[in-house]
């Protein structure tokens, strides 16, 4: 069945920018707050929450949401708590499975060592996976577990 996942944040300034400096901006870190799954085949929903995940389970049913979380920004500024939601999955040693593979996931040095060569794609189980903290500002915050249950679809 495919499903889409909400994921309802609040993001706040963690340290405002120097007024002093043009180029300065605020850093800000963001919190989830409620992650909700629901059954869909509302074509609609895809420009509103993650589409296209497949699970074999049906309202009422509890289904685990892989959230991969991280750091991003540039020189000027830096914004803590970002996501990006992997999978989900029917039972939670699968959904263990997944973190355990990004918690083990390690970029890769160029032989100069200042610059990665990194995959920004991971393959698990036979599916390809995004790694969000593959970048050069990007940093690796955590691989967190949401247990759901699905909704029916709310349009």
């Amino acid at each position: 069945m495919k499903v889409y996942v909400s994921v309802q944040t609040h993001s706040w300034v963690t340290q405002e920018a120097d007024p002093d400096d043009s180029w300065d901006r605020d850093n800000t870190a963001m919190a989830i707050d409620e992650v909700t799954v629901y059954k869909s085949e509302n074509e609609n929903t895809k420009r509103y929450w993650y589409p296209d995940l497949e699970v074999d389970a049906e309202p009422g049913d509890m289904v685990y949401v892989v959230i991969l979380r991280y750091s991003d920004g540039d020189t000027f500024g830096n914004d803590d708590g970002n996501y990006d939601v992997a999978d989900v999955f029917k039972t939670e040693i699968e959904a263990l499975e997944l973190q355990n593979h990004f918690n083990q996931w390690k970029p890769e040095y160029t032989k100069w060592g200042s610059s990665r060569s990194v995959p920004f794609t991971t393959e698990f189980n036979g599916k390809e996976y995004r790694v969000p903290w593959a970048g050069y500002f990007e940093q690796y915050e955590s691989v967190d577990i949401y247990p759901c249950l699905v909704r029916e679809d709310p349009f």
